[in-house]
C-alpha cells in the first residue's frame, strides 16, 4: 500500500492564487495597486496582531501578579492561624501540666509525705 500524499501544497497554492486574485480584482487589474493594498493589509494585520499580543501579555502579567498577591495573602493567613493554634495548644498543655502538678502535690499530702 502506497503512502498517502499530502494535499497541503496544493491547498496552500490554491489559497495563494485566490488571495492574489482577490487583490487583483479589487484594484481593477492594477498589479502595482494590488501589491500596495496587500502590503497595507499585511502591515495592518501585523500591527493588530502585535497589539493583541501586547494586550494578552499584559493580562497574563496582571493575572500572574494577582495570583502572587493572593498566594502571599493566603500564606500570611495560614501563618497567623498556625500561630494562633500553636498558642492555644501551648495554653492547653500549660493548663494540663498545672493540673498534674496540683494533683501530684495533693497526692503527696494524702500519703503524709508532703
Amino acid at each position: 500500500m502506497a503512502a498517502k500524499k499530502s494535499n497541503m501544497p496544493l491547498l496552500l497554492g490554491a489559497a495563494a492564487a485566490i488571495g492574489g486574485g482577490y487583490y487583483y480584482y479589487t484594484t481593477g487589474g492594477d498589479t502595482k495597486a494590488a501589491q500596495a493594498k496587500f502590503e497595507h493589509d499585511t502591515t495592518a494585520a501585523r500591527e493588530h496582531a502585535q497589539a493583541t499580543y501586547d494586550s494578552v501579555k499584559a493580562s497574563a502579567t496582571s493575572a500572574a501578579d494577582l495570583g502572587k498577591h493572593k498566594l502571599e495573602d493566603a500564606q500570611a493567613k495560614l501563618d497567623a492561624e498556625r500561630k494562633k493554634a500553636q498558642t492555644e495548644i501551648q495554653q492547653k498543655i500549660d493548663e494540663a501540666d498545672k493540673k498534674i502538678q496540683d494533683g501530684a502535690t495533693k497526692a503527696k499530702g494524702w500519703f503524709g509525705r508532703g
